[in-house]
């Protein structure tokens, strides 16, 4: 097996089995980043673990410095997981997520040259915007599948 399959495949189950556990421990959260507040202080590292977890590979596997500077957001986010605290790290944490994400779809498009992927994630998106009790766990959910699909494609 190829080794960016390899990195894809690991990053898919890092970041399926966070949302499985949040979801089977605490139900669906308002967002994947409010999953860290449920978390018991001691175990919260593991959301900066999965979100690195998933956007490192993207890094390595994208090879493109839209791909690079997407992963490297979504990173910021981990890292400034306590975004209710302090204005600066809400900043962060939320330039690091929207950013992270609108470049992940911007990569899709212009480096992978793929249109369909992204259009349907947009549509999708668009409708659970309006339909979705917790819609930004569903949003985020359908962006994080949207790039791991995009990749492990473009790799197979």
């Amino acid at each position: 097996m190829d080794g960016q399959i390899v990195l894809l495949i690991i990053s898919a189950a890092i970041f399926i089995s966070y949302a499985l556990y949040i979801t089977y421990t605490y139900g669906i959260q308002k967002s994947i980043s409010a999953s860290w507040y449920k978390l018991p202080n001691n175990w919260r590292f593991i959301f900066t673990f999965t979100l690195w977890g998933f956007a490192i590979p993207v890094m390595i596997v994208g090879d493109s410095a839209l791909f690079f500077m997407a992963g490297g957001l979504i990173c910021f986010v981990g890292a400034a997981a306590s975004f209710r605290d302090l204005s600066m790290t809400y900043k962060v944490h939320m330039v690091g997520a929207y950013g992270g994400v609108l470049l992940g779809f911007a990569a899709i498009v212009i480096n992978l040259g793929y249109y369909i992927l992204p259009s349907i994630s947009a549509l999708a998106i668009v409708i659970i915007w309006f339909t979705v009790k917790h819609k930004i766990w569903w949003i985020e959910i359908t962006a994080f599948s949207t790039v791991l699909i995009a990749l492990i494609l473009d790799n197979i």
